[in-house]
This record gives C-alpha cells, structure tokens and sequence, in this order.
C-alpha cells in the first residue's frame, strides 16, 4: 500500500530491505536495497553538497545494509559448495567401504 502511494521513495525501500532481512529474504532485501538506491540515484540531479544529511546518511545506511546482504550471500554460497565437496568425500568414501566389503565377503566365501 505505502509503495502505491511513494513508489519513489528511498526510504520505503530500505525499511522494506530491512523486513525482507528479518524475514530471511535476501534476494528480495538485495532487490529492495537496489531499488532505494535506484530512487536515490534519480535524484542526483542535486550536487552531493545540496543534498540534505537526511539523504545522505540514508544513502550510507543503504550501502552499508546492502554490503552485508551481498557478503552474507557470499557466506551462504561457499557453504553450499563446502557442503557439496563434503558430500562427495562421503560418497567417494561409501563407495570405497562397500568396495572393501565386498572383497572382504569374497575372501571369506573363498576360505
């Protein structure tokens, strides 16, 4: 409702980047945080110097949460990928140990 009413409104975004986070939402807190910086970014018309602390802390804030949205999918991918290299050690390791089983079987049906 409120982003009918300020579809261009910097600030709109970044509390809807800070609740997707809330919600464990990254993609859609990244796209929020993109989009505040977008509507930001339209008024750049205004030299940095005209703009108002309000805008420019703001800005900061974005910034700063949306290093940590990128950093903490980051994190998230290279879990993932150690999860993946872990299980193909197991994989690589039951399949080594049913290998070594079943020689053990023939061994013991040979003797």
């Amino acid at each position: 409702m409120v982003l009918r009413k300020l579809p261009h409104n910097a600030e709109v975004f970044f509390h809807l980047g800070l609740f997707y986070i809330r919600q464990n939402q990254i993609k859609k807190s990244k796209e929020a945080f993109d989009k505040a910086l977008e509507c930001l970014s339209q008024r750049e018309s205004i030299s940095l110097k005209h703009k108002s602390e309000q805008e420019k802390s703001l800005a900061a804030r974005i910034h700063n949460h949306l290093a940590s949205v990128i950093l903490f999918n980051q994190e998230k991918e290279q879990e993932h990928e150690q999860h993946l290299e872990m299980l193909s050690k197991v994989q690589k390791m039951y399949i080594t140990a049913t290998e070594v089983s079943k020689c053990v079987y023939c061994l013991t049906v040979v003797a």
